[in-house]
């Protein structure tokens, strides 16, 4: 078996990124001759700078992320198109006024993990709204478990608005804080949200490792979106931190499958007999490049190949889907 660690952009792996957590829990690893290791690290620069220095193999973030990190010389690449929907939004209580990213100016607004902040206020200059004078952030680190402390303060009226990812949407409503998503008119068109990296280098001279890992990982994400029930009971039962007492299960299992069914909406690819999972074209590489220049998250233009490899998205792809699919469906868990 070939060993390949996983950097996590997260303190643990939750319901809401259970693909990760599904592929040695399932063994599509040892599948294709891997034992993947998934190691949390708490915030996606620590993720990426381990992936850097070869703490890891491997790392899935923002793709703004990439963009920004080459801007500044650091030596890696997304290889592998994991949400291909945008999964970053600015969110207000249902019931608010605030219709557009016009109406922010003058909003306090929660940031949902700091280190994703420029990429806000990209959108915000997109439209118009100085993210220095327009708006006031308030920093929320991120933690699920401080859901319901963000929830409190929209309610009193101490915070307008979130900046936040997906996983986190179903927390709200669980909370019992309805959210309603604030177009952007650009960043909504962009993709993919977020994808893997791996640095320059091992990517070419380790493809068979980078290319077994997007095989299982297209696996894992199949599965979990064939049975998200399963992939919920199955991330509580392979990460403890994740598991609610048995008093608990019927309420935990509501806010877990609402918290996956946001990040599901964005993972799917459409009709897999003829869409390719991981798949990253130039265009969207363009799309990406053209709006942060444009909103000055980044200084320098570069071509399209030194953000991104798809050298591999056939192999990714190099698996029959029905029997993933049949095993989802009738899983039981033991």
């Amino acid at each position: 078996m070939v060993r390949m660690e996983v950097l996590v952009p997260l303190s643990h792996i939750g319901p809401g990124h259970a693909p990760i957590a599904l592929i040695p829990a399932l063994g599509y690893d040892r599948d294709e001759g891997l034992e993947v290791v998934n190691t949390p690290v708490g915030l996606p620069s620590r993720a990426l700078e381990g992936v850097v220095t070869g703490t890891g193999d491997a790392t899935f973030v923002n793709t703004a992320f990439g963009f920004a990190a080459r801007d500044l010389g650091k030596p890696f690449k997304m290889f592998y198109a994991f949400a291909r929907r945008m999964n970053r939004s600015f969110a207000v209580a249902a019931d608010s006024p605030i219709a557009t990213i016009a109406d922010l100016k003058g909003a306090r607004i929660a940031l949902h993990y700091n280190d994703l902040g420029y990429v806000a206020r990209a959108a915000l200059t997109d439209e118009g709204v100085d993210p220095d004078r327009d708006v006031t952030f308030v920093d929320w680190r991120g933690s699920f478990d401080e859901a319901e402390g963000v929830v409190d303060a929209m309610r009193a009226g101490a915070i307008d608005a979130v900046w936040l990812l997906d996983v986190a949407y179903g927390l709200f409503p669980a909370a019992g804080l309805a959210l309603r998503r604030v177009p952007s008119r650009t960043l909504d068109r962009l993709t993919p949200s977020a994808s893997i990296y791996a640095q320059d280098r091992r990517l070419s001279e380790e493809a068979e490792k980078f290319a077994a890992y997007g095989r299982a990982l297209a696996k894992a994400t199949l599965f979990t979106l064939s049975n998200p029930e399963a992939a919920v009971r199955l991330v509580w039962k392979h990460i403890g931190a994740t598991r609610p007492e048995p008093a608990a299960e019927a309420s935990a299992l509501r806010r877990d499958l609402a918290v996956l069914r946001g990040r599901l909406e964005n993972l799917g690819i459409g009709d897999v007999s003829t869409e390719r999972w991981g798949a990253i074209s130039e265009s969207e590489i363009a799309g990406w490049q053209d709006f942060m220049l444009a909103t000055h998250a980044i200084r320098n233009r570069r071509p399209p190949g030194e953000y991104f490899d798809g050298s591999l998205i056939s192999r990714f792809n190099a698996f029959d889907v029905r029997p993933v699919v049949a095993a989802a469906r009738s899983f039981a868990l033991s």
